[in-house]
């Protein structure tokens, strides 16, 4: 950074949230050591104006200027010009980047640091248990590169002007081909109208800053789902260069979410009572079958149609870790059977309900058509095994009325017993 924009001395300012001061943690020019002796401090209070307006700061006859730092030092030094560039995110400061030179600087030189002061602060961020970010610009490349988040500059346009790789490990598309695209190409459709809407409000400066979630396209097709911070960057005279930010790979958590969601459903939308007691009995939790259930049941609340002791069930089912099922309750006509879960990791336990009135009135008249059917198979028998016994009779009276069939005194009882039997045969 130095040698690019010919200054004496560059430097990066992180504040401390204990003390309130700007500590300097990287140097690079005229002093490339932190701790050098020859630093005219190491420690800087912030100065007011560029905490209370966030502005950066360009002062190009630097002596006895009292926006200007370490007045000894610098006109020791002979320094002509100073530039001061707030590391702010989300309108808190994080640090600040500072150049010293020999002679006077450009606005050209406030549009370079620009460039490049997000990208410190979120890495300042990031990485506050370490080293500071050097002031040098392969430094801070080589920091943001190693970033699994996407680090991204884009213009007033839309288009890409920056990306770090992990712009090709998360969408699979290469830096270089993306670069100079409109960034409106890689979103899902169906998110494309919101993104719009929200990078032309950031651009019209309605809006300072933003996060939200939405969906990006792969190159394989596939989509993946995205936590999008961006803020507005302006130029030094206030006009918009564009916005900046990160990109952050969600999908796993997306997805986790989704599944939690279809989870958490299943009391909601469950057409029979689901209902959850703590660790100490309490009933905690029921859904809407339950309280239609209690209503339709005569009770203004699930627990009045719950076992007598369902408080002492629940703590008894999680002491023990042994379900309880089938506990049936008769109420208003109906029977509601009850069954209690214990879910030791979570301390609590589920209690469903079912109504098995139909299902035992179902059952009484299965029993009843089984006794019909034995009664039905019994007369059979008795009806079979008598209709051998007519049988044989039958048999017998015609034989001995062939045999006595002119004896007028036998013949006739014989006929009738043989008339008799045959009839009441099937």
């Amino acid at each position: 950074m130095v040698r690019y924009m010919n200054v004496h001395l560059a430097q990066v300012w992180i504040l401390d949230e204990n003390d309130k001061l700007l500590h300097l943690k990287a140097s690079a020019g005229a002093i490339n050591d932190v701790e050098s002796k020859a630093n005219p401090l190491t420690k800087l209070c912030p100065d007011k104006n560029l905490i209370d307006n966030g502005r950066p700061v360009l002062v190009n006859k630097a002596a006895d200027d009292p926006r200007v730092p370490c007045q000894e030092w610098v006109q020791r030094e002979g320094i002509v010009a100073y530039a001061g560039y707030p590391l702010v995110l989300e309108e808190r400061l994080i640090g600040l980047m500072s150049v010293f030179s020999h002679t006077p600087l450009t606005p050209a030189v406030i549009q370079e640091m620009g460039s490049v002061a997000h990208g410190i602060a979120l890495c300042i961020e990031r990485k506050k248990s370490e080293e500071a970010l050097d002031a040098s610009e392969v430094k801070y490349r080589s920091v943001v590169e190693s970033l699994k988040e996407v680090v991204f500059q884009v213009n007033e346009f839309g288009h890409w002007t920056s990306l770090n790789p992990a712009w090709k490990e998360i969408t699979g598309f290469d830096v270089k081909e993306a670069l100079g695209t409109l960034f409106l190409e890689y979103i899902h459709h169906d998110d494309r109208q919101r993104n719009s809407h929200i990078f032309l409000q950031l651009v019209e400066r309605k809006l300072d800053y933003c996060r939200y979630e939405t969906r990006f396209l792969t190159k394989d097709g596939k989509v993946r789902w995205v936590e999008v911070y961006a803020q507005l960057t302006l130029n030094n005279d206030g006009s918009v260069l564009g916005t900046s930010g990160s990109l952050t790979d969600i999908t796993e958590r997306k997805q986790a979410e989704t599944q939690i969601e279809k989870l958490a459903a299943f009391p909601r939308v469950n057409p029979n009572p689901v209902l959850e007691f703590d660790a100490e009995g309490t009933l905690t939790y029921f859904n809407d079958a339950a309280q239609e259930m209690a209503r339709t049941l005569g009770h203004p609340h699930p627990r009045d149609i719950l076992p007598p002791n369902a408080s002492d069930l629940a703590r008894q089912s999680l002491a023990s870790g042994q379900k309880k099922l089938n506990l049936e309750v008769a109420l208003g006509g109906k029977t509601i059977s009850w069954s209690f879960f214990p879910i030791v990791a979570s301390g609590v336990i589920h209690c469903y309900g079912v109504d098995i009135t139909e299902m035992q009135n179902l059952e009484a008249q299965f029993r009843h058509s089984q006794k019909l059917e034995s009664i039905g198979q019994l007369a059979a028998g008795v009806a079979h095994d008598f209709n051998n016994i007519l049988t044989v009779i039958q048999g017998y009276a015609d034989l001995l009325y062939s045999r006595y069939e002119n004896d007028a005194e036998l013949a006739k009882p014989l006929k009738q017993v043989s008339n008799a039997t045959r009839a009441h045969r099937p």
